[in-house]
């Protein structure tokens, strides 16, 4: 057509929610493309024609995921050995 319209919007929105009393559990709600305008469209222009080619693109979707941190494990706690370290070191420089 002679009017192409390649002005559109993509909006992805997420919501999530914290759980568990240590705050190390999450589920998320993410939507992609909300206004559902997601497209694809190209058009080539020559001195003896005008091409528009549109593809196939992933349209609004929605993703429910659940995070859990495992950073922490029992008994291992990175860099606590460091830390003792410095402490050490820092007392025996103060004296």
């Amino acid at each position: 057509s002679a009017e192409l319209d390649q002005n559109y919007w993509i909006w992805s929105l997420s919501f999530g929610k914290k759980l568990f009393q240590n705050q190390r559990g999450e589920l998320a709600l993410q939507v992609y493309d909300v206004l559902n305008q997601n497209r694809s469209v190209q058009r080539h222009v020559t001195d003896i024609y005008v091409e528009d080619i549109q593809t196939e693109v992933l349209q609004r979707y929605a993703m429910l995921t659940f995070t859990y941190d495992l950073r922490r494990f029992k008994g291992s706690r990175p860099g606590l050995e460091k830390m003792k370290n410095m402490r050490r070191f820092m007392r025996q420089d103060g004296k």
